[in-house]
């Protein structure tokens, strides 16, 4: 039997990260800054746990001209870090790798995906990707 498979697609580059205090008496926020790599990532050390880092990837699909399904997988993280995608918040990481299927969220356009991270957390990331394949 032939199965198309497709390759998966890395998420580790490429990503914004912006801090704000959780519960802020007068709204401060700290500069975004780009961060080239996940790998090796750990939030500021002036930032405590009454912040939060906000990172985010925006990228966008090849269109396909096949149905194909998409699973987000996420092998570590700092533990605790809320995972969105597109807006819609699919998990939490608590310390076992992750396989979610986020094909009734993902666009061809733009993509956001998206982790919510208290500082002073603990973890790093590892294997952070799409893996499409072809529909039943």
């Amino acid at each position: 039997m032939y199965m198309n498979t497709y390759p998966s697609i890395s998420l580790t580059a490429d990503w914004q990260c912006e801090y704000f205090e959780i519960n802020p008496d007068l709204y401060e926020l700290a500069d975004g800054h780009v961060v080239p790599s996940l790998r090796g990532w750990s939030p500021e050390k002036r930032f405590d746990d009454s912040w939060v880092a906000w990172l985010q990837k925006i990228f966008a699909l090849d269109i396909n001209d096949v149905c194909v399904n998409y699973t987000l997988h996420i092998e570590s993280a700092p533990l605790g870090a809320v995972i969105y995608f597109n807006n819609a918040r699919l998990a939490q990481y608590l310390s076992k790798p992750l396989a979610i299927d986020v094909t009734d969220v993902i666009t061809w356009e733009q993509n956001t995906l998206a982790f919510r991270i208290v500082c002073g957390t603990n973890g790093t990331f590892s294997g952070v990707y799409l893996r499409p394949t072809p529909c039943n």
